[in-house]
């Protein structure tokens, strides 16, 4: 509707008169398709922060844990076959074996901890560790296996190796805690879009009323 003034002697008559139905409709039609081209925005926006957000999620995901299974295969599995082992070769060739890939995946200095670092989660110490075991396992190898010395010192020497940490899944996270962290803050991004919907929702409705 618009409002006409008229003169009318010393008066000014104000009348209401409803809009045409052609501007209507013109004006229906033009906030229908502001509203239809907001809308596609919108679900586009979201939709691309959900594919982002689940691209980056996997991507750590899938890297943390191919990694963590390497990890364990070459340390903790190894350090476990060398807890039963039944002699003293094997008990050495376990050991040769996890000193090899305690220096490939460079867990010969550092920690297994990300905050608390103590002695106990010192890799360096547990590379030390390792160097003695097989230190002393070549110091036997000249005792017959028959005699109670040799089982006794093999015995000493599994319950050292039973004293050992499996470091590779607390060195994962203490090395790599940043993609935990962003493999979670991604899916701030879905949420950021949504509000950014919100707002504009709540634009449009402020725009329409003040029309």
């Amino acid at each position: 509707m618009h409002i006409q003034l008229r003169r009318y002697g010393s008066y000014i008559l104000i009348s209401i008169l409803p809009q045409p139905r052609h501007k209507i409709n013109r004006i229906a039609a033009v906030a229908t398709a502001d509203n239809f081209c907001s809308s596609k925005e919108n679900i586009a926006m979201k939709k691309s922060a959900y594919v982002i957000s689940v691209m980056i999620s996997l991507g750590c995901l899938i890297f943390l844990f191919v990694t963590g299974y390497h990890a364990c295969r070459d340390i903790n599995a190894v350090i476990d076959r060398a807890q039963v082992a039944a002699d003293r070769e094997d008990m050495l060739e376990y050991l040769k074996t996890l000193k090899t890939n305690m220096e490939k995946w460079g867990m010969t200095k550092g920690h297994f901890a990300l905050v608390f670092t103590t002695p106990a989660n010192d890799l360096a110490l547990h590379y030390k560790a390792v160097n003695r075991i097989i230190e002393r396992l070549d110091s036997i190898k000249a005792i017959p296996k028959n005699e109670t010395a040799y089982q006794v010192a093999l015995s000493d020497l599994r319950g050292t190796v039973r004293e050992l940490h499996n470091p590779a899944l607390n060195w994962l996270w203490a090395n790599y805690w940043y993609l935990y962290l962003l493999a979670f803050a991604t899916w701030i991004l879905p949420w950021l879009a949504t509000k950014l919907e919100d707002r504009s929702n709540r634009t449009r409705i402020m725009r329409k009323r003040e029309r």
